[in-house]
């Protein structure tokens, strides 16, 4: 699954965008859906994020790949 973030330079979420819409929303994804979800909770609660003090053009728009199968072992 794969999420796109925008951050702030401080690394608060400006915006946040699961990528995977179509998987999401199809017949039979609930689950799919439900772990996207978690994984947007998880970041909100991870705010603000530890990003580098420089380079901010580099890293402001971020995208983060989860794997449902390390999800799930933890």
């Amino acid at each position: 699954m794969r999420i796109k973030l925008e951050l702030k330079p401080d690394g608060t979420v400006i915006r946040s965008e699961i990528l995977d819409h179509a998987r999401m929303n199809k017949p039979g994804q609930g689950f799919y859906k439900v772990l996207a979800e978690s994984a947007l909770r998880a970041i909100k609660l991870c705010q603000p994020l530890r990003v580098p003090t420089k380079g901010y053009e580099r890293w402001k728009n971020l995208q983060l790949n989860f794997d449902a199968r390390e999800m799930l072992q933890g």
